[in-house]
């Protein structure tokens, strides 16, 4: 439309913005010199970017079609940008033309590509030193020179590079799978009775468990892991590749989600008044299988498992529901029907019910005490949820009702409370709260102001969901997080030091809700958890990958059931990639997925879109 409106009426056209899907008209684009300045993988939040593809770069560049990598200032911060050239090189762009997509191509389109965008003779003396190749995860400007000014500068340390070395990509097995077939919805999957993934030169099973060799799956249970097993059934040869536990992916709605901004792909958003008539279970507006691409997306990067919490306009939530993102069918995919209460502190959580943040504490306050006072274990005891004798605190039925449903639960320690909370001074006061009952299993989740009092955090037994890890300023409960690039100590650094069991979510969406987790940026978790080992040199790999994995399992109790594991007697849920050598293991940005197995399904070489 806009390009015949270009020829009807004698304008031009130089770049069309947010053109997720230009890459389908890339041949004209070519034709009329016009330009596309897109995403790497930010898309399924409107309608009119549902077909956004991960190789849209790649298209257009074999149209000849000029493009370029975008920041949506605030939704994705400019400080990002040389991430997005990073990723669209991880979904297989050439490296020089996604620099260049950061760099000379936004200046041609400009029409400065004559004195910005390059180093060259008779150009601006625009220069950047980085302390890694700036492709590589985590890569930190440590010089940036405007003008032959020096406008930014930190300290020059020893270089750092990850040293990838790719393994060939997983050979397959000879043998036919012994029952099943292809599994439509989640890519080309096959169901295996038994299947044996070999030759895995690292094998990251668990908390400080590292070992090498194979594992081995019967009927969908892990039967053996490392070097004594003997393989058994259809065999996928890792090639020297490595292996880690399916990722989870917690507090964010996906499963209840498909397109943000269409009412009609969505669950809908608990109002506060619905919170009181009854809490919300995200399982009953969970819905897979039929094609839903944010669940494709995750599953195809390795999160295999998700936790996902009602979108909400105020501070109750409602209960948590963890599934398994490659299901097809509801029943088998509901792992724990309620995972978790979750509330929110802050002013996104103003609501009706509770209009201030001190009424929000007060509500807690309330809420855990009056559970304590009527609850025995998580049962109501045979009373209705109206009778409300016996509780000296209580203030109506619809109160009642949450905290003998819900609190109860919390209270006994059924259930762990995730408190969506970021400002300091905020955190204290919920860990003030909590500390009252013993049996509270405390997340604090977002908590990017945690860092801050981190000893008291440990000291209070709560874990941390950091959401997002990088996280920057956009709030002013937010002001107190640590940016990437900063100088000093990381907040994952300081909570790790303080002995802080902590797991990464991925960041919030451009929509009102309180969710934290954008449900299309799940399939990003995996470089989430890298950039948390790659900026720090204190957060070792097996923190790394816990922080993705087995941490967030555990606090949502899920441990258990083998959730975020590879372990023998469990589940099988695993990732193979072809990270033959890295500093940064399977977190690698430059390392590919190779091989999926969840229970019996193993999906080889997903295709990522």
């Amino acid at each position: 439309m806009m390009i015949r409106n270009k020829h009807e009426f004698g304008f031009e056209i130089g770049t069309f913005h947010h053109a997720t899907e230009a890459y389908l008209i890339a041949p004209l684009l070519a034709r009329e010199n016009v330009s596309a300045a897109i995403f790497a993988d930010f898309s399924l939040y409107k309608h009119e970017m549902y077909e956004h593809s991960v190789r849209a770069g790649q298209l257009l560049h074999e149209a000849g079609a000029r493009f370029a990598y975008k920041s949506d200032h605030p939704a994705l911060n400019a400080q990002n940008l040389a991430f997005e050239a990073q990723k669209a090189a991880h979904y297989g762009l050439d490296p020089q033309l996604a620099f260049a997509a950061v760099t000379s191509a936004p200046a041609d389109s400009l029409g400065l590509g004559w004195r910005i965008g390059r180093i060259a003779e008779s150009y601006d003396a625009d220069v950047v030193i980085w302390d890694r190749p700036p492709l590589e995860l985590g890569a930190h400007p440590v010089r940036v020179i405007v003008d032959g000014f020096t406008g930014f500068s930190r300290a020059f340390g020893p270089e750092r590079h990850e040293g990838f070395v790719r393994a060939p990509p997983v050979k397959p097995p000879a043998q036919q799978p012994e029952e099943g077939g292809g599994i439509g919805g989640v890519g080309q999957s096959t169901i295996y009775a038994t299947y044996s993934v070999v030759n895995a030169s690292a094998i990251y099973a668990g908390p400080g468990v590292v070992a090498a060799g194979a594992v081995v799956v019967r009927d969908g249970i892990v039967a053996c892991v490392g070097g004594d097993c003997e393989p058994d059934g259809a065999v996928f040869d890792l090639n020297g590749g490595v292996v880690m536990p399916g990722m989870v992916v917690a507090n964010t709605n996906i499963g209840l989600s498909d397109i943000e901004f269409e009412e009609g792909t969505k669950d809908g958003t608990v109002d506060p008044q619905g919170a009181l008539a009854g809490l919300a279970h995200a399982a009953d507006g969970l819905r897979v299988g039929g094609g839903l691409k944010q669940l494709q997306y995750a599953f195809r990067h390795g999160v295999l498992t998700a936790v996902s919490t009602p979108e909400h306009s105020g501070m109750v939530a409602g209960f948590s529901v963890a599934f398994r993102t490659g299901a097809e069918l509801y029943d088998d995919a509901i792992i724990k029907r309620d995972a978790a209460l979750h509330v929110s502190i802050g002013s996104r959580a103003k609501d009706p019910y509770a209009k201030s943040i001190s009424m929000q504490i007060a509500r807690l306050r309330e809420l855990l005490a009056e559970a304590a006072d009527t609850a025995s274990g998580s049962s109501l005891g045979g009373r209705s949820n109206s009778d409300t004798s016996g509780c000296a605190r209580c203030t109506g039925a619809g109160i009642f009702s949450i905290h003998v449903s819900a609190f109860a639960r919390v209270v006994s320690g059924e259930l762990p409370l995730i408190v969506e909370v970021h400002d300091p001074s905020d955190i204290a006061k919920v860990l003030e709260v909590v500390s009252a009952h013993a049996g509270v299993r405390l997340v604090l989740a977002g908590a990017t102001g945690a860092w801050k009092l981190a000893q008291r955090v440990a000291a209070a037994g709560a874990r941390v969901l950091l959401q997002p890890a990088r996280c920057l300023p956009g709030t002013w409960e937010t002001r107190a997080c640590v940016p990437p690039f900063a100088t000093g100590e990381t907040a994952a650094e300081a909570l790790l030091r303080a002995g802080v069991v902590g797991g990464v979510g991925v960041a919030p969406g451009p929509g009102p809700a309180t969710v934290s987790g954008e449900p299309d940026r799940a399939r990003g978790l995996r470089f989430e958890a890298g950039w948390l080992a790659a900026e720090a040199a204190d957060v070792g790999l097996d923190a790394a990958i816990g922080a993705a994995t087995w941490a967030v399992a555990e606090a949502f109790g899920l441990a258990e059931l083998g959730i975020g594991r590879v372990a023998v007697g469990t589940r099988a849920n695993l990732i193979g990639l072809d990270a033959a050598a890295s500093a940064l293991g399977p977190l690698s940005l430059a390392a590919t997925v190779q091989l999926l197995g969840d229970g019996e399904t193993v999906t080889l070489q997903p295709r990522q879109d």
